[in-house]
């Protein structure tokens, strides 16, 4: 049997150059699918970079915004703090009640205006003034007595509403001490109320000064606290 050597060695070149060319393809493919691969992934990395980013200056801003906003309110709250607890204490603090002894029937009812005191309730109080000026007087005082009071206990409503509608911004520790020192202030304005209702039901040095004196200390170490969390926060 004769070997063919000439179509051995065409067949064995025709083979390699089709390894050849299957080789090169396969690596154009390869290449091209890592290439492809790479710039996907660089495309996703990019767009999870830009996600982070816009994620962690939203939360930048909204924390910048709760900030002010914690900054204001601990400002307001202690502002409404201090003006309950100055009504309620002026209800029975060093004040200065006018006498009226020399105010005629005219300047009653100007003085009633001012303190803005319904028209009816203005004649109910001066319709006998000429007549006996002191009963006038007596019931007029009687029922500014009440306006105070009434002043007072708005004041204070006013400081509880603002409490509730942004204790979510208050920190744990603000929160308690604020609480306390608000059922505080409301616990003496309800003996303020008892003593002026009935003189002899409470024993003042007993009942009332300890509880002042608690409350003035108290508002001293919630304004400390205060200025110190504002510190932290910003």
């Amino acid at each position: 049997m004769t070997i063919n050597w000439e179509n051995i060695i065409s067949t064995i070149i025709g083979s390699g150059v089709t390894l050849g060319i299957l080789k090169f393809f396969f690596k154009q493919y390869v290449g091209n699918l890592f290439n492809h691969s790479l710039e996907d992934h660089k495309h996703k990395l990019s767009a999870t970079l830009e996600e982070i980013k816009h994620q962690f200056e939203t939360d930048l801003v909204q924390k910048r915004i709760y900030i002010e906003k914690r900054n204001i309110v601990y400002s307001e709250l202690y502002s409404h703090l201090l003006d309950s607890y100055s009504n309620i204490r002026g209800l029975f603090g060093l004040t200065r009640n006018l006498t009226f002894e020399e105010y005629s029937k005219k300047d009653i009812e100007n003085f009633l205006q001012k303190r803005k005191v319904v028209e009816g309730k203005i004649n109910e109080i001066i319709a006998n003034f000429d007549e006996n000026r002191e009963n006038s007087i007596n019931k007029m005082n009687k029922y500014l007595r009440m306006l105070d009071f009434h002043e007072a206990r708005s004041t204070w409503n006013t400081f509880h509403s603002y409490y509730l509608k942004n204790e979510l911004y208050l920190s744990l520790s603000i929160n308690n001490s604020v609480l306390e020192l608000k059922n505080q202030i409301h616990k003496l304005l309800l003996l303020y109320e008892q003593v002026n209702n009935f003189p002899n039901s409470l024993s003042w040095t007993n009942d009332i000064t300890p509880l002042e004196n608690e409350i003035d200390s108290e508002i001293e170490i919630v304004l400390n606290n205060f200025k110190t969390e504002l510190q932290t926060i910003n």
